[in-house]
């Protein structure tokens, strides 16, 4: 199954489409806590910025929260890197997140090394941390280790295509790859 890495909605989302704060008091709330190390408070500010669009400052506070820990700004410079064509930097911030134990990092980071960008090709590292990521129901992992699975082991592929359908959060076209891939198994 070839996976969709990295696209500019996914990034564009990732930095704006949550809530922000968006007073001048909330501003200085989240200043004041960056300033003083608080790597939520950077990613904060970093989105802040994004969103006025000073994105330059934006990415200065971006990369403070992320060298800070903050596993949200690990994985949103990662799809930057990755969308600017940063493949190695792109698998730098990845790895930084999924050491953290963040499930839609063990995955991505597992699709660069299934397709072998930033890094060697290397499938038995990508089912790895498609495993991981599963072991958390996230839902591309489950359906990506499913038609891992198909020709390998049928059984083991189908329970995890219905754990995916089951309680996993999947977009449209990872329920389709589930739901197409049960109905071959079931044949």
């Amino acid at each position: 199954m070839k996976k969709s890495l990295f696209s500019f909605a996914a990034v564009a989302a990732m930095i704006f489409c949550s809530a922000l704060p968006t007073s001048a008091q909330n501003f200085y709330e989240y200043m004041v806590a960056a300033q003083n190390g608080d790597a939520n408070a950077m990613y904060n500010v970093a989105r802040m910025f994004n969103s006025e669009g000073d994105t330059a400052e934006g990415r200065s506070w971006m990369i403070k929260a992320a060298n800070s820990g903050s596993v949200d700004a690990q994985v949103v410079l990662a799809y930057i890197c990755q969308y600017e064509g940063n493949h190695k930097k792109a698998v730098y911030w990845m790895s930084k997140a999924a050491e953290q134990g963040d499930a839609e990092a063990e995955y991505e980071l597992g699709a660069m090394y299934d397709e072998g960008l930033g890094v060697k090709k290397d499938k038995k590292k990508a089912v790895q941390l498609w495993t991981k990521a599963a072991e958390k129901d996230y839902g591309a992992a489950l359906v990506e280790l499913a038609y891992y699975y198909e020709r390998r082991d049928p059984q083991r592929a189908r329970k995890l295509a219905e754990r995916a359908l089951g309680h996993a959060k999947l977009t449209d076209l990872q329920e389709v790859n589930a739901k197409v891939l049960l109905q071959m198994l079931n044949k």
